[in-house]
């Protein structure tokens, strides 16, 4: 993405090229200095192992871009050799990898349903509408039939949210049920969730400055059947680990989405600075109030909900997990996204797993 600038040909490198050229030296690339931090990019690629998937991590506050990691990955050297026929030999083994290795999975070469980390979205279009509080109430039955069809839902466990006739929207998300977020998405309309989930960042593709492919909210016209699968992120909703990350990321930055990005600077070789980067805003998802409604559920979720397997001694971690499936017998595609310390966010994470994580 930046190859112009490594190896000397950019627009911001002209007057060195210039001067490089009356004074006969051969050109000279800059340094592109990233975001990344090695420490947290290296902890991401070792905690992915074999599994097929991804880990993004961002500054919330900033948009940078702390790890980005796909896996499976490949030896890169093997593309970079000075015999094209053995690079053409490596490059063919790599497209018949069955696993698709050269597919970056963080930005989007495999988009996934998001499952319930997209009740995010969701929970988030209902506080913004104004017309519901994490009290808001919904009735619990143990199984749904969605408006107008013979089909029927179920919650993760087959049984009902809770105890009661009832229940809220706290506790919807809290024990990530499916249920009252389809009864929720049905009265909300696709409409207003489409509109929130384009405000984190769905439906447009990012240059970081590797380009991403854009997750998206079905277009209109939904009907209600589908709307309420889009409750809990299935129908065809698809998302990539890096825009579930802005999720979280927004909703830590008290409602504001910044654009992620990849690059610090650029720098010559002499270390004189190029071209600078700068954290820039995506826009606001949610007031900082809803936000930190938002935040106060997430919390509610790790502490002692269906996200608990997040906790960390002596944080307050805000997050959500997700279940999303495929084709019936179909591996699950598994989430998790939040962010910590909830009080005073440093980083929000997303991590997605394919192929049921090798279970099946």
């Amino acid at each position: 993405a930046m190859n112009r600038e490594l190896s000397g040909t950019a627009s911001t490198q002209f007057l060195s090229r210039i001067e490089q050229i009356i004074s006969g030296q051969p050109p000279r690339g800059s340094n592109v200095l990233l975001t990344l931090d090695p420490a947290v990019q290296k902890a991401a690629f070792d905690a992915l192992g074999s599994y097929e998937g991804a880990v993004v991590a961002l500054d919330p506050k900033t948009g940078r871009i702390l790890a980005l990691v796909t896996s499976p990955s490949f030896d890169t050297n093997t593309l970079a050799a000075h015999d094209s026929k053995a690079v053409n030999s490596a490059y063919d083994a790599l497209l018949a990898e069955p696993t698709n290795p050269l597919w970056n999975r963080a930005t989007g070469d495999s988009l996934n349903p998001p499952g319930s980390t997209f009740k995010l979205v969701v929970a988030s279009a209902a506080l913004a509408s104004g017309r519901y509080t994490p009290d808001s109430t919904f009735e619990n039955p143990a199984a749904y039939v969605l408006p107008g069809t013979s089909q029927t839902i179920h919650n993760f466990d087959g049984g009902q949210c809770g105890p009661g006739d009832t229940v809220t929207l706290a506790t919807a998300l809290r024990l990530s049920c499916n249920i009252p977020m389809a009864q929720l998405a049905v009265q909300l309309g696709a409409d207003a969730i489409r509109d929130e989930a384009e405000k984190y960042g769905f439906d447009k593709s990012f240059d970081i400055p590797l380009t991403t492919r854009a997750s998206s909210y079905p277009a209109a016209p939904m009907n209600d059947p589908r709307t309420a699968l889009t409750g809990f992120g299935q129908d065809n909703v698809k998302a990539s680990p890096l825009q579930m990350a802005m999720v979280s990321a927004g909703i830590a930055n008290k409602g504001v989405v910044m654009n992620p990005r990849m690059v610090d600077r650029v720098v010559a070789t002499d270390l004189t600075v190029q071209k600078t980067f700068e954290d820039t805003q995506f826009g606001r998802a949610l007031s900082e109030k809803d936000a930190s409604t938002m935040t106060t559920m997430m919390i509610a979720n790790v502490r002692d909900g269906a996200a608990s397997g997040a906790r960390i001694d002596g944080v307050d971690v805000a997050g959500k997990t997700g279940t999303a499936e495929h084709g019936p017998g179909d591996p699950y595609t598994l989430w998790f996204t939040g962010f910590a310390p909830a009080a005073d966010p440093q980083v929000a994470v997303a991590v997605m797993i394919e192929n049921g994580g090798g279970l099946g």
